[in-house]
């Protein structure tokens, strides 16, 4: 199995021969990243996974999954936690070819907004040309919920450690969806530094 970090970069293209874990990284300097991925080999499932605090930065990302092979699974999970004016533009694909049977494909994608003055835009698409296919997608956008945010505050919990904890709750919604222990791990790891620069 191969688990690794993808820098997102302007156009990203490869192909996936094995079972794979990808966490997608934005970096500092690019604003836009188109990716396309295809699995041409039967049998192999990938995952992919954003998780990402956006302030003030404007970010672009477009993900298109060719399922070129039949019995091929995909997942893309997209989680954002959006403040101070950030920007996030979303458009993710899946596309499955009339000679690709029984493949599974997930696009799941929420922002957690802490305030008014962000910018969330979410665009699944599907195309799918037969009928022996189980894909789905999914997207929400949402705030911080006052009834936790109260709740936490009763116990002693000052505010901005508050919202630090309901921000890392968010992120950490994406363990359930990962199947791999290795790749768990490899997440959390990723996600306990990410929450020591937040």
């Amino acid at each position: 199995m191969k688990i690794a970090k993808v820098d997102l970069k302007d156009k990203i293209s490869f192909e996936i021969g094995e079972t794979s874990f990808f966490i997608l990284k934005p970096l500092k300097d690019v604003q836009r990243s188109e990716i396309t991925i295809k699995m041409p080999v039967e049998r192999t499932s990938a995952q992919f996974i954003l998780a990402e605090f956006i302030k003030k930065d404007r970010i672009k990302l477009s993900i298109n999954i060719e399922h070129l092979a039949s019995r091929t699974e995909s997942s893309v999970i997209v989680r954002t936690v959006l403040s101070r004016g950030g920007k996030f533009d979303f458009f993710g694909n899946i596309k499955v070819p009339a000679q690709s049977k029984n493949v599974k494909g997930t696009m799941d994608a929420k922002g957690l907004a802490e305030e008014d003055e962000v910018v969330w835009k979410a665009r699944p698409h599907l195309e799918i040309e037969n009928m022996e296919v189980d894909v789905r997608h999914s997207t929400t956008l949402t705030d911080f919920d006052e009834e936790q945010m109260l709740y936490l505050n009763s116990k002693g919990i000052p505010e901005k450690e508050s919202e630090l904890l309901l921000k890392e709750s968010f992120l950490r919604e994406v363990l359930s969806t990962i199947v791999w222990e290795d790749a768990r791990n490899y997440y959390k790891d990723y996600l306990a530094d990410k929450m020591r620069l937040a």
